[in-house]
């Protein structure tokens, strides 16, 4: 998608703060696409509303192997939760591991 330079793409995200989430919402989505990664549009805006923050949640796997991966529009990474909403770690949308699980309980999600 960025021909593998995503510090070119956090580069653009510097020069244009004013276009920030949308840049980060389009990366976001083209990465779901790629992993048919699900947008639940039930379960971003439950968390939007009950969170007060912006959320943008997508989900893969089923069952006790499903996983959510919430936008993080501060990194342009997922913060990624487990079935039951218990954040797991942040991954940046090129799958690296750039955090590891909070378990203060700030990055979970309501499932």
């Amino acid at each position: 998608m960025v021909d593998n330079d995503w510090s070119q793409f956090r580069e653009q995200l510097k020069k244009h703060p004013e276009n920030k989430n949308a840049m980060i919402q389009e990366m976001a989505a083209n990465v779901a696409e790629i992993n048919a990664y699900q947008f639940n549009q039930l379960l971003s805006s439950h968390n939007q509303k009950r969170k007060n923050s912006f959320r943008f949640i997508y989900e893969a796997g089923d069952g006790s192997q499903k996983i959510y991966l919430s936008t993080d529009f501060e990194k342009a990474a997922f913060e990624v939760c487990n079935y039951q909403g218990k954040h797991q770690g942040e991954y940046n949308f090129n799958e690296e591991k750039t955090g590891e699980a909070d378990k203060s309980g700030k990055h979970n999600i309501d499932t």
